[in-house]
């Protein structure tokens, strides 16, 4: 489960902290965000007494709240920020399930390509002369 949390006000540039849980412990891993026992911004935030709520949670596992981070728009996902807030999707190969164990280095499954024709020193073209 991935969620977002919208500060009250900006911390330097930063509005939103996106996280991730499991399905069952949302509620546990809140109280330890409150408690400053979690993410190091949110403890940050509670120093300086700037308030956070949750403002959206979305299914996925922690590929899917790595994807989102690296799209760097979050402002986008969040409803309080914007009127229309996008609903994100997960690429094709995020999706797709893994048919081979990390660091099996197999052939790819799908059509093959042709490797390029080797070529000798008789087929490649003559460097022009300096004169």
């Amino acid at each position: 489960m991935i969620y977002l949390i919208h500060f009250e006000r900006p911390l330097h540039h930063a509005r939103h902290y996106l996280g991730y849980c499991a399905d069952e412990t949302l509620q546990v891993r809140l109280i330890r965000h409150r408690a400053s026992r979690g993410a190091r911004l949110l403890a940050v935030l509670r120093t300086l007494n700037i308030n956070w709520e949750v403002v959206r949670v979305f299914e996925g596992d922690r590929r899917f709240e790595r994807t989102l981070k690296n799209r760097r728009n979050t402002p986008r996902l969040c409803p309080v920020c914007t009127v229309r807030p996008v609903t994100p999707r997960r690429l094709k190969t995020e999706s797709m399930p893994r048919t081979r164990a990390p660091g099996d280095f197999a052939a790819p499954v799908g059509p093959t390509v042709s490797p390029a024709p080797l070529l000798n020193k008789a087929t490649l073209p003559r460097p022009p002369r300096r004169g």
